[in-house]
């Protein structure tokens, strides 16, 4: 497995909805092993290295299936309506409600700070993601959040380029790194 496919998004709640991706015109679901879904939680930094497969539940697996399907509502609709609906805001604030979290106060050396941390993994990974959902609205312009424009792909992403005219997910996978790869392998032979 390709790590780059794992955070091509730029953010955690975009590589979630690129979970699902196009890869030789198949459609893959990387959410299918215990491992691969902890490999992209490790990967987009929500759980830490040491945390152990048993971790990935079930109920774990249909959280993740449900947040993936609310980012991607939140994805189509920005896409299509250029802000949120009315129906994804109340999605979102249920899953606020729904999420337990305690707030602590890390002071180190170098600075102070408050850490919100969920009362099971659930909720500290449905506040992870939902607070860069909302983070992500909040300090970036949501025409820069795009699908790519390579016909075969059906991943997000988050331009973050100087110009904002990014167009692909990867320009080594999608772009014209790949296009002209291609046409040297064609006319190679």
């Amino acid at each position: 497995m390709d790590k780059k496919i794992l955070t091509i998004g730029g953010k955690p709640w975009i590589n979630l909805v690129n979970t699902i991706f196009i890869k030789d015109n198949k459609k893959i679901d990387l959410f299918i092993s215990k491992s691969d879904i902890l490999n992209w939680l490790i990967e987009n930094n929500i759980v830490n290295q040491n945390t152990n497969e048993n971790v990935i539940t079930d109920e774990l697996v249909t959280l993740l299936k449900e947040l993936r399907g609310l980012s991607k509502e939140v994805l189509i609709s920005i896409q299509s309506e250029g802000e949120l609906s009315q129906n994804i805001k109340t999605k979102i604030k249920k899953y606020i409600n729904d999420t337990n979290i305690t707030v602590n106060f890390l002071d180190n050396d170098k600075n102070i700070d408050l850490i919100y941390i969920g009362k099971t993994i659930k909720d500290n990974i449905t506040y992870i993601i939902i607070n860069d959902l909302i983070n992500t609205l909040k300090h970036y312009d949501i025409r820069r959040i795009r699908q790519c424009h390579h016909e075969n792909c059906i991943c997000y992403f988050l331009d973050i380029s100087k110009a904002g005219k990014r167009k692909w997910c990867d320009m080594e996978t999608c772009g014209n790194r790949k296009k002209a790869s291609n046409y040297y392998q064609k006319y190679k032979h």
